[in-house]
């Protein structure tokens, strides 16, 4: 509500693809990527100290919130190819990346793929580096049964699984991702989205610990105290390996630190970028 920004539709490869876009676009771009299963409202806390000093963009990755679902499962080098083709739509040549969790899986990827096009790169709550079942089963179940029936309660577990403090899952918050679950082409989209919580799919994807360790660009690695396991122990290894990483542990956080502590997130961002 206290920021400018345009949110629209565009063209990539074909796929209607939602974004929003802030700032100033002669200013440096950096660009937002949400996790699995979710949407870019998950940034609108970041969003404005953003856009103060760079040119914000975010979106609904391939086959998310309101971006078209094409049938297939989705593997990295599908998210790659869509992100890809929306920045050259957008005629961003290159970014700074800001991903949580599968976004910053796909960021990390982008550095290694397309070293050209990467300036900077957050990673918060990575994933990419490990396969655990456990948690890839719970990642799974908790969104196909809000898929299978989008109740309010369902919608609200699939955050209260990722935001540690209860208050902070907020009802517009709620109110959005279930509007999103309830389409009618949802359901089949969440079997796509889920393809990497299948064993055998997201080994061939994982990053190994010798490609982190050939990332070249300035790293930020966040780990978020109160995360799953698995991830706060990638982001204390990515922290290690990647060359000349920083990493800093938020307090009092789950999944999302940007988004339960922005003011945090955010000073620790803009002062990782600004370097």
């Amino acid at each position: 509500m206290a920021v400018a920004f345009v949110q629209g539709y565009v063209s990539v490869n074909g796929l209607r693809t939602r974004y929003l876009q802030a700032g100033n676009k002669s200013d440096p771009a950096v660009v937002l990527l949400h996790g699995t299963g979710a949407n870019w409202e998950i940034f609108s806390p970041n969003i404005a100290a953003i856009s103060n000093q760079f040119h914000c963009l975010t979106l609904d990755l391939l086959g998310h919130g309101l971006t078209d679902k094409p049938a297939g499962g989705r593997e990295i080098a599908d998210y790659i190819q869509h992100l890809v083709g929306f920045l050259d739509v957008m005629g961003v040549k290159k970014a700074s990346f800001i991903g949580t969790s599968l976004g910053a899986w796909i960021a990390a990827r982008m550095a290694l793929q397309y070293p050209e096009r990467v300036e900077k790169i957050v990673l918060l709550s990575p994933g990419g580096l490990a396969a655990d079942l456990p948690t890839m089963q719970s990642i799974s179940s908790v969104r196909k049964k809000a898929v299978e029936d989008p109740s309010w309660d369902n919608i609200a577990a699939v955050l209260k699984s990722v935001i540690f403090k209860a208050h902070n899952v907020t009802p517009d918050m709620v109110a959005v991702r279930q509007a999103i679950y309830q389409q009618p082409s949802m359901r089949a989209a969440m079997a796509s989205i889920l393809a990497l919580q299948d064993p055998i799919i997201r080994a061939r994807n994982l990053i190994s610990r010798q490609e982190f360790s050939s990332i070249t660009c300035p790293t930020l690695v966040i780990a978020s105290s109160d995360d799953v396991d698995v991830f706060v122990s990638s982001a204390y290894t990515l922290g290690e390996i990647i060359p000349g990483a920083q990493l800093i542990e938020m307090q009092g956080v789950g999944h999302m630190p940007q988004f339960e502590d922005p003011s945090t997130f955010n000073q620790h961002a803009l002062a990782f970028l600004n370097q």
